[in-house]
């Protein structure tokens, strides 16, 4: 075989192995390379440290962190971070930055109307309890986004609206349903048209799946946002016509949580032992227990809000199975 054919397919086993193996994606970082991810990331009129820090990750190089201070009198200083991992197979570096949070810090420092805001984990977070509360930290909200646009700095800002609402975290341990997150782009530093939409129809949809009491009569001024839900509940009536609840809904195509299962149950006249957060229901030959031999799973209708064991919900083609009462999702 050709010496130089050999040759070549050395070198290409060589770099195979250096990019699999020791990381030729990843790149120790420089000044020069800070300033230049800088440029390319819109920020001007600052200067970087001569030299980074290291701090330690759980690969085998730490990360190279560089301070950098604005140099417009704010004395806004943040960082740029050469990160060390692996992206999907190959081990590698990136340049990251905290550039838009420490200017955001700064300007909800300087703004100062925020009262009712905080800003946790690098988010401006406030916490409501009802539409009107929502709709006013909403509105203050879009005040100090028109409060950045006037400033001299372009940066992304993410909100999160918190519906503090203790009966519904007392049972509910998935913090997407009570947070809300809105990235808003430096681009244009507004909401879209669908935001609004969007944290209003969340705040109904999560009243009325859970059926939170306190707030099921304040819904009811907000339900055109139901208007496009997809997970919309109806029964058959004695006609077999499927009708719709106007405040009952799914909680996704084929699940309705316990909580929605006992106001169905009371409407139909069925026997329920105890109330919505605690509560026992038998069919008419008195088993609470639904065997379901095909897939080898059993239902026991006894719910209580701090058992979890059998989950929130409940699939609608059991609760029609051991009810007779015939629901219908979407």
């Amino acid at each position: 075989m050709n010496k130089s054919f050999l040759k070549f397919i050395l070198v290409g086993v060589i770099i195979l192995f250096c990019i699999l193996s020791t990381g030729c994606l990843a790149k120790k970082s420089n000044k020069k390379m800070v300033e230049d991810f800088l440029k390319e990331y819109g920020v001007s009129n600052y200067t970087v440290s001569d030299s980074y820090k290291e701090s330690k990750t759980k690969y085998r190089d730490p990360d190279e962190v560089w301070d950098v201070e604005l140099n417009d009198g704010s004395d806004i200083t943040f960082h740029v971070t050469n990160e060390y991992g692996y992206d999907e197979e190959f081990y590698s570096s990136t340049l990251t930055t905290d550039y838009d949070i420490q200017v955001v810090k700064y300007l909800f420092q300087k703004y100062g109307k925020l009262t009712n805001f905080n800003i946790v984990d690098n988010k401006i977070t406030s916490n409501y309890n009802n539409g009107e509360e929502l709709s006013k930290i909403f509105e203050e909200s879009e005040q100090f986004l028109d409060y950045i646009k006037q400033s001299d700095y372009k940066v992304d800002v993410v909100f999160n609206f918190v519906f503090d609402n203790s009966k519904l975290k007392s049972f509910c341990d998935n913090e997407f349903v009570y947070n809300h997150f809105i990235r808003v782009d430096k681009k244009d530093l507004s909401f879209s048209t669908d935001d609004y939409k969007n944290i209003f129809t969340d705040y109904v949809v999560t009243v009325l799946d859970y059926r939170l009491e306190d707030n099921l009569k304040d819904v009811q001024n907000y339900s055109s946002y139901l208007n496009d839900y997809e997970y919309k509940l109806a029964y058959e009536d004695a006609n077999g016509n499927y009708v719709y609840y106007n405040d009952l809904i799914a909680h996704d195509l084929v699940n309705i949580t316990f909580r929605t299962l006992y106001e169905v149950l009371k409407r139909n006249s069925y026997t329920v032992n105890g109330n919505i957060d605690n509560y026992e229901f038998a069919t008419e030959n008195g088993k609470c227990v639904y065997d379901d031999t095909e897939s080898g799973n059993s239902y026991c209708l006894v719910y209580a809000d701090n058992d979890l064991e059998y989950g929130s919900e409940i699939n609608i083609d059991v609760v029609n199975k051991i009810t007779g009462i015939n629901l219908k999702i979407g």
